[in-house]
């Protein structure tokens, strides 16, 4: 498949979101799965940037009037190698002014909730990248422990960037979730195929 096919297949599936079936719900309220995904941070590492359309990009000095007498000049710098690993730790705090979500007599807490993220993206093509990334975020609140819950995701996908076209980048993911206590006991999991289109601007 060529390139422009690849990415007319990308087009047509962008903004697609299809969610599969929602699975173990063992005595857990709807509410519990609500705040999970009130709180829960996307955990998607973007790969390195895409290549760079610059007037060095090939390793050689911008075009001047002088180049005739000089010849032709080599930029010498260490070219970087890129790096498929990613690995990161974060530590978000939230403030909830309804920690059980009820339509009256709500309450408020501090939720603590550290994230840890590893992410494996190998290159497949100059554009086209790989993407494989596990994440487990915990949620700690500060007086109402009982809500204390975990959200782990495991991501497969691949990322497709067209440099020519202001950087626009196609991403196609499946992302497995799985909602549990603090005690890691299930009460919530999830299948979703996610495709999206983004377009940066600079300004």
């Amino acid at each position: 498949m060529t390139c422009r096919n690849l990415a007319i297949v990308l087009c047509l599936v962008t903004g697609m979101l299809v969610c599969g079936k929602v699975m173990g719900q063992t005595g857990q309220t709807s509410q519990d799965v609500d705040r999970s995904q009130i709180f829960r941070s996307e955990p998607s590492i973007r790969p390195g940037e895409p290549i760079s359309q610059g007037s060095n990009a090939f390793g050689y000095a911008a075009p001047s009037a002088n180049d005739a007498d000089l010849g032709v000049q080599a930029i010498l710098k260490r070219q970087e190698q890129y790096q498929p690993f990613t690995f990161s730790a974060s530590l978000p705090y939230y403030w909830t002014s309804n920690v059980a979500l009820v339509p009256t007599g709500g309450v408020s807490d501090g939720v603590v909730a550290p994230a840890f993220v590893f992410a494996y993206q190998p290159r497949l093509t100059k554009t086209l990248f790989g993407e494989f990334i596990a994440a487990q975020q915990l949620f700690y609140y500060n007086r109402y422990g009982a809500f204390n819950f975990t959200s782990f995701d495991a991501i497969a996908g691949v990322v497709y960037y067209l440099p020519n076209y202001h950087n626009l980048t196609f991403r196609l993911s499946y992302d497995y979730n799985r909602l549990t206590t603090d005690e890691f006991d299930e009460f919530f999991a999830n299948h979703s195929i996610i495709a999206s289109a983004d377009m940066p601007f600079r300004f």
